[in-house]
C-alpha cells in the first residue's frame, strides 16, 4: 500500500504463475479471474515509469490506482502472466535476480524447481512496455551483508541489467522484505528511485509497502487485499492472535 497525497494505492507482488499451487505459485486460472476484477471494477494499473511523476505531483494520479509488481522474475511470467496482462491492457514491473537470471530459483527451492527469465526472455517484454527491476544480484538477505556485497547487490545489480535491456533502471526490490536505514540510503544513492519491501508502509518512496497474493488468495481473499482498510484489518487480527 502507498499513498499519494489522500489516494491510498494497492501495491501488488506476484511471484510465479504455474499450474501447481504453492505459497508463491498461482494457477492462470486464479491470476486471470483476479485480473478480469480489476478490469471490471475500473482498477488502473500505474505505468511504473510515471510513478515518479504522480509522487512529485506533476502528474495527475487515474482513477482506482493500482500498482502490480512481480518478483523474481519466473520465466511463467512471459508463458502466462503477459499474455492475460496484454489482454487487459495492464502494465506492471518485474523485479529480477541479476546473478541468477537464465537459472532456477534456488533462494526459493534448495534444488531449484522452477526457471528464471533468461537475457534474451527479458529484452522482448522490455520493448512491449514491460518494466524492470532488480530485485539484488542473489536474493540475499541484505541486512546481513557487509558493505562491499552491498555494494554488489544493490548497485552491480542496477548496472547488470541496464546493460541488458538497455534502459534505466529505477526500481529496486528488497529480497525477504529486509533492510534498514543504511541499506535505503545506498540504494537512494545508486540512482535508484522507488524501493520495495514487503511491509505496510504508506509513504516512503524507498520503502514502499506491498500485499503478497499467493496460493491462498481465492477472489475474495484478493478483494480484500486491495481495499484501503486491509492494512488496518491486517494489524487488528495479529493483535487479536
Amino acid at each position: 500500500m502507498f499513498r499519494i497525497g489522500n489516494t491510498y494505492i494497492p501495491v501488488l507482488v506476484y511471484h510465479n504463475i504455474g499450474q501447481y499451487r504453492d505459497l508463491y505459485t498461482i494457477t492462470p486460472v486464479l491470476f486471470e479471474q483476479q485480473m478480469s476484477f480489476l478490469y471490471n471494477y475500473g482498477f488502473s494499473p500505474l505505468i511504473p515509469a510515471d510513478l515518479i511523476h504522480y509522487y512529485i505531483g506533476t502528474k495527475p494520479l487515474p482513477r482506482k490506482p493500482i500498482l502490480l509488481t512481480f518478483d523474481d522474475g519466473y520465466r511463467s511470467f512471459l508463458t502466462h502472466a503477459l499474455p492475460i496482462l496484454s489482454k487487459y491492457g495492464f502494465y506492471c514491473l518485474v523485479f529480477v535476480v541479476t546473478q541468477l537470471i537464465g537459472k532456477l530459483d534456488y533462494f526459493n527451492n534448495p534444488s531449484g524447481k522452477y526457471q528464471l527469465l533468461s537475457k534474451v526472455e527479458l529484452i522482448e517484454p522490455s520493448r512491449l512496455g514491460i518494466h524492470f527491476g532488480s530485485h539484488s544480484a542473489t536474493h540475499r538477505p541484505l541486512t546481513l551483508l557487509e558493505k562491499d556485497e552491498l555494494l554488489t547487490e544493490i548497485a552491480y545489480s542496477k548496472h547488470s541489467l541496464e546493460d541488458i535491456i538497455g534502459k534505466p533502471i529505477c526500481f529496486f526490490a528488497y529480497p525477504y522484505g529486509a533492510s534498514n536505514e543504511c541499506i535505503r540510503k545506498m540504494v537512494k544513492a545508486a540512482g535508484y528511485r522507488f524501493a520495495f519491501t514487503n511491509r505496510f508502509t504508506l509513504n516512503e518512496p524507498f520503502e514502499v509497502g506491498r500485499i503478497l497474493i499467493g496460493a491462498s488468495d481465492n477472489s475474495c481473499r484478493s478483494r480484500l487485499k486491495i481495499s484501503p482498510l486491509y492494512p488496518f484489518i491486517k494489524n487488528i487480527l495479529s493483535v487479536v492472535k
